[in-house]
Protein backbone atom coordinates (compact mmCIF):
# COMPACT_ATOMS: atom_id res chain seq x y z
CA UNK A 1 0.00 0.00 0.00
CA UNK A 2 1.54 3.16 -0.95
CA UNK A 3 0.12 6.30 1.50
CA UNK A 4 1.22 8.47 -0.33
CA UNK A 5 -0.83 7.80 -3.53
CA UNK A 6 -3.37 6.91 -1.24
CA UNK A 7 -2.83 10.72 0.20
CA UNK A 8 -2.47 12.17 -3.05
CA UNK A 9 -5.87 10.20 -4.42
CA UNK A 10 -7.96 11.46 -1.46
CA UNK A 11 -6.87 15.49 -1.67
CA UNK A 12 -7.65 14.96 -5.67
CA UNK A 13 -11.07 13.81 -4.53
CA UNK A 14 -11.92 16.21 -1.65
CA UNK A 15 -12.36 18.45 -4.75
CA UNK A 16 -15.47 16.90 -6.07
CA UNK A 17 -17.05 17.27 -2.58
CA UNK A 18 -20.26 19.35 -2.17
CA UNK A 19 -20.49 21.57 0.95
CA UNK A 20 -23.79 23.02 0.34
CA UNK A 21 -27.06 21.86 -0.41
CA UNK A 22 -28.28 21.65 -3.79
CA UNK A 23 -30.95 19.69 -3.78
CA UNK A 24 -33.51 22.13 -5.05
CA UNK A 25 -31.49 22.66 -8.08
CA UNK A 26 -29.85 19.26 -8.53
CA UNK A 27 -31.78 16.43 -6.92
CA UNK A 28 -30.12 13.08 -6.53
CA UNK A 29 -30.75 10.53 -9.36
CA UNK A 30 -30.30 7.64 -6.99
CA UNK A 31 -30.80 7.11 -2.95
CA UNK A 32 -27.83 4.83 -1.77
CA UNK A 33 -29.98 3.73 1.52
CA UNK A 34 -33.01 4.77 3.36
CA UNK A 35 -33.71 4.00 7.04
CA UNK A 36 -37.78 4.00 7.82
CA UNK A 37 -38.39 3.40 11.51
CA UNK A 38 -42.10 2.73 13.30
CA UNK A 39 -43.78 2.43 16.69
CA UNK A 40 -45.56 -0.60 17.47
CA UNK A 41 -48.04 1.88 19.30
CA UNK A 42 -49.25 2.99 15.65
CA UNK A 43 -50.36 -0.35 14.49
Amino acid sequence: MDLASLRAQQIELASSVIREDRLDTDPPQYIGGADVGSSRAGK
